[in-house]
Order: C-alpha cells, then sequence, then structure tokens
C-alpha cells in the first residue's frame, strides 16, 4: 500500500479535486491511498495517476484518454492545451484520439508504414515502446526493431504530433517531415521538454535532439542539433533515469550523481547550480555532501531531488508552492538547493513533478484504494479486462499486412547505417 501527497498550484482542483478553492496548495496533501501507485500525466488544468488497476483524472475532465488496464500503461502523452491525447502500453500498443480538427476521430500510428518486408532484405518488426511530445508541438516516438537475436531501435520524429499519429493512410501519406533514425540496441525512456528530446537507452546511453537554445541538448553540436546524438558529458557514465520540463534536463547515474543542463527560464531568474558563464554549460549538481541522489522529476520551471536518506530538496520557481511550504520565504524563486519540509510525509520511495506541482509517492498503510478528496473534479476511468478493441483503432504490433503492395508502397528504412551523422533519413511517408 501506498500514499500519494501533492503540493503546487491547484486553482483548477487539479490536486485536490476541489474547483476554485484556493490557487495554490504550499504544504504536502495526502491525495490517494492505494497500490503500485503511479503519476502518469500531469499538466496546467489536470492531474492523472493511477493504482494497479484504475486511471484516475483530478481536475479538467480528460475525455480524449481511453481506459486500458494502468498496470499496461508504458506512458501517457499530451499537451498543456488538450491534456493527456494518448498512450503506450506495456505490450506496445498505441492509443489515441487526435486534438484539435481531429479529435472525434481515434487514431493509431500506422506501423505498417515504419516495417519493410520482402526480397532478400530482412524483415523488421517495429513495435511501438514510448512517445512524446515537445513544447515547441514536435513529436518523437520509439519502435523496437528486432531481427533474430539483433535488437535496435528506430526512432521517428515528427514536426506535429497530427503528423505521427494518423486515422487512416490518407491522412498518413500528407505528412511531409517525418525523420528516421536508427540505434543499436533498445530504448528505455523518452522524455520531452520545451524544446527538446532526450532518449536514455537499456545499456545507459544518452542521446538528445531537437531545438539548441538555451543548453537545451547538453552537447556540442558537430553531429547536428536535429539528429539524435550522444551527450558526451555522459560517456563512461551508467545512466539509469532521465527527467525534463520547461527547459531543464537531468541524468541520474547509477552511482547517485545527478548532471542538469539547460536554463530555468529564457529571460528569467537562472539557478546558480548552473555555475558556467553561459546556459550552455553542462554541470555536474551535488545536492549535499553526504549523500547521493536517489530519484528526480522536473517541473515546467523547478527541480526536485530525493536524497538517499530521504530528503527532499528543491531549486527554481516555487510561486505556486511547488516547493513545498519553504515557498512562501522564497519570493517565488529559489536560486539554490532548498530543503522542502516533509514532517508529516510517511517514508518517501519516490517523486513526480508535473509543470507547477510536485508529487510524493510514501509508504502507506491499508488494503485498498481511497481517494482522500472526494472533490468535485475526480474522474476515474474504469477499464474493461482487456483492451478496448472497438472504440479505438488499435496498433496489433509485429502482425504482418495482408496488403502484398506493401513493400512498393513504404519507404525502405531497412539498410538505414546504425551509427555516424550521415545515417539521417528524411522524408514522406510514402
Amino acid at each position: 500500500m501506498e500514499q500519494l501527497y501533492a503540493c503546487g498550484f491547484d486553482g483548477l482542483g487539479q490536486l485536490t479535486g476541489h474547483k476554485n478553492t484556493r490557487s495554490s496548495t504550499p504544504s504536502f496533501e495526502l491525495i490517494a491511498r492505494g497500490n503500485s501507485l503511479r503519476v502518469l500525466f500531469s499538466s496546467f488544468g489536470r492531474t492523472i495517476y493511477a493504482d494497479e488497476r484504475h486511471m484516475y483524472t483530478i481536475g479538467i475532465p480528460n475525455s480524449y484518454l481511453i481506459p486500458v488496464p494502468a498496470s499496461r500503461i508504458r506512458c501517457v502523452f499530451g499537451t498543456d492545451e488538450e491534456g493527456a491525447i494518448g498512450l503506450v502500453t506495456s505490450n506496445r500498443r498505441l492509443y489515441s484520439s487526435l486534438p484539435g480538427k481531429h479529435r472525434k476521430q481515434t487514431a493509431v500510428l500506422e506501423q505498417s508504414k515504419l516495417r519493410t518486408r520482402g526480397g532478400s532484405k530482412p524483415s523488421y518488426r517495429n513495435e511501438i515502446t514510448s512517445l512524446a511530445v515537445a513544447g515547441s508541438g514536435k513529436a518523437a516516438a520509439t519502435f523496437l526493431r528486432q531481427n533474430g537475436d539483433i535488437i535496435s531501435t528506430l526512432i521517428v520524429t515528427s514536426s506535429a504530433l497530427q503528423d505521427l499519429i494518423v486515422s487512416s493512410d490518407a491522412v498518413y501519406q500528407e505528412s511531409k517531415n517525418l525523420s528516421r533514425l536508427v540505434r543499436p540496441g533498445q530504448a528505455r525512456q523518452l522524455v520531452a521538454n520545451a524544446l527538446a528530446f532526450t532518449l536514455l537507452m537499456q545499456d545507459g546511453t544518452v542521446y538528445t535532439w531537437g531545438d539548441p537554445r538555451y543548453g537545451s541538448l547538453g552537447r556540442q553540436q558537430e553531429d547536428g542539433f536535429d539528429i539524435p546524438s550522444r551527450v558526451a558529458a555522459l560517456q563512461g557514465s551508467k545512466v539509469k533515469k532521465i527527467a525534463a520540463g520547461g527547459f531543464f534536463t537531468a541524468a541520474l547515474i547509477e552511482d547517485g550523481r545527478l548532471f542538469v543542463w539547460g536554463v530555468a527560464r529564457p529571460g528569467g531568474p537562472q539557478v546558480t547550480i548552473l555555475t558556467g558563464d553561459e546556459p550552455t554549460i553542462f554541470e555536474h549538481i551535488t545536492v549535499t555532501r553526504e549523500d547521493t541522489v536517489a530519484d528526480v522529476a522536473i517541473g515546467d520551471s523547478h527541480i526536485v531531488v530525493l536524497t538517499s536518506d530521504g530528503r527532499v530538496f528543491g531549486v527554481g520557481e516555487g510561486v505556486d508552492g511547488q516547493l513545498g511550504s519553504m515557498s512562501e520565504k522564497l519570493k517565488g524563486f529559489a536560486a539554490s538547493w532548498r530543503q522542502i519540509s516533509t514532517e508529516k510525509v510517511p517514508t518517501i520511495k519516490s517523486i513526480a513533478c508535473g509543470r507547477q506541482s510536485t508529487f510524493l509517492i510514501c509508504q502507506g498503510s491499508g488494503d485498498s484504494f481511497q481517494t482522500v478528496h472526494n472533490g468535485d473534479a475526480i474522474q476515474v476511468l474504469t477499464p474493461s479486462d482487456d483492451e478496448p478493441e472497438s472504440a479505438v483503432s488499435e496498433n496489433s504490433a509485429g502482425e504482418e499486412s495482408s496488403d502484398g503492395n506493401e513493400s512498393e508502397q513504404n519507404s525502405d528504412d531497412s539498410n538505414l547505417p546504425m551509427e555516424g551523422p550521415d545515417d539521417w533519413f528524411r522524408g514522406g511517408a510514402g
């Protein structure tokens, strides 16, 4: 049994479930109890979390999210404007409802367009493993590609989410700006902030790509800013987790070291933990002299870490209470690490951040799920025993197409090189 606590902006009831009661929750409040609690998605007006079976939306109702069993959810993606609009499951299926003008259409990424087969060339099965949307509107997805014992990752980037998620072949073929790249090994985690994408591989290698402004890539740009390239400063370090939000990105090493790059907010106050003369400097951060970092999470312009002895530290913006009870003493901003009070909170297991909020998942007691705040803005997404079949177009990863002309219609990416800056393939879907 676990307990979920939260602090931060609550003007739309996205933390407590009560609308228009107060603009912020400056100290940690208990939200829920349950087994296997996870914060799946948090935007300006809503928070989505789950126990071992159900998903729960607090704040603005999320009408686009498909209720699949929570234990199968690998990642949830979306935007601040639309909320969560899709998810990827552990059995490598994608469910989504397109935002904007396509919002009434259910959609699925057409993996048949990303599969090659026929002739003497190897046949690849590209199974989706994650999808992320940057603040710029660009989207990226990773696919597990396996040919016998050889495992690699296909990275697909698009200038717009609608180009990456489609409702029909016709819509897909209108896409003009899809980019594909193959990297060796299996993807572990894909995250995005306002400008860039960061990908962590199972072997601990980290790639970044996107808009290079404000040090968002954490690396030099010799290989090109829009090409997924290794972060040189992390070479030789076994990275176990990455986090991103606003204009920050962080990489947590297995030995407890923490690396952070980017800026708090362009043109605004900056944090002293990035001590370089330019915002492009990549820095190794020491939170305390005694302890190592056990977990890290990033909001829109604040960073929170959990140390090995269970303490919580924060840095960056705290005007909405996202740095806990000390937020009021900071005049809105913490330029250096400050310890966040967790006196009334049980043993902390992990942390998460929303845009203007911070969450603690703690060791709890009891034997059943309970929403502590039964407010007017709590939505329960109850799945059936099986993932929905008729409610949404579904990506059955790895199934061979019955269309015998598939190899003629698709761009053949089976010969994409595995390494080097020249292995970036550009072109439309057809």
